[in-house]
């Protein structure tokens, strides 16, 4: 597979719990106590993502265990940024996954591989809050969009992402019992590059 030459990388071990919430629960988590004693940035921050992830005709990175995306990230004051991320999952158990992370900042929204197509894009607009709970930083991202498939399908997005900032995995499992305690949820065992696979009908 060529590859188109690449800019500065950052690698990483993304740590995360995936949650869904009934519109009036997360309002309930948002205005209740624990919310409210662990949050850490003031008003947080809205961003617009639109993320499309590619593979090869003969899906060479998914057979290799690997989701290739590249997203745009429009900020408040409406300046983007364009990246380009890969991703392996190491565990899931319910809705916590690590996945070994590597990203590439780019100029422009045009995948880094030269011989991929375009499976399907998500749109969202995300809110983004901290959290500080037992020393550990968590970066909490409320997302509402779309997922668009290449074939036409669509499906909405509704759901909470709690992603460990500075900490260890044990710190976001004592999140996940402490977030049971004070809020009703379901855990999304589904990552969005599995529910776009599935909208294609390829897994």
């Amino acid at each position: 597979m060529k590859v188109v030459r690449p800019c500065v990388i950052i690698n990483k071990m993304e740590v995360e719990l995936k949650l869904l919430f009934a519109e009036e629960e997360l309002h309930k988590f948002l205005q209740g106590k624990f919310f409210l004693d662990h949050c850490c940035d003031g008003e947080g921050e809205t961003l617009r993502l639109v993320s499309t992830y590619y593979d090869s005709p003969e899906r060479r990175l998914r057979r290799g265990g690997v989701a290739y995306r590249v997203r745009s990230t429009e900020f408040p004051d409406g300046h983007v940024e364009y990246e380009s991320t890969t991703k392996r999952t190491i565990r899931k158990e319910g809705g916590l996954a690590e996945r070994e992370e590597i990203n590439e900042p780019q100029m422009d929204g045009r995948p880094r591989f030269a011989d991929v197509e375009p499976l399907f894009a998500t749109k969202v607009t995300r809110v983004v809050r901290m959290l500080r709970y037992e020393g550990a930083l968590f970066e909490m991202a409320v997302d509402k969009g779309w997922l668009e498939a290449a074939n036409g399908r669509t499906e909405s997005i509704d759901e909470v992402e709690f992603e460990l900032k500075e900490g260890t995995a044990g710190d976001l499992e004592n999140l996940r019992r402490a977030l049971a305690r004070v809020a009703v949820f379901r855990e999304e065992s589904k990552s969005k590059y599995a529910r776009g696979l599935a909208l294609l009908g390829e897994v």
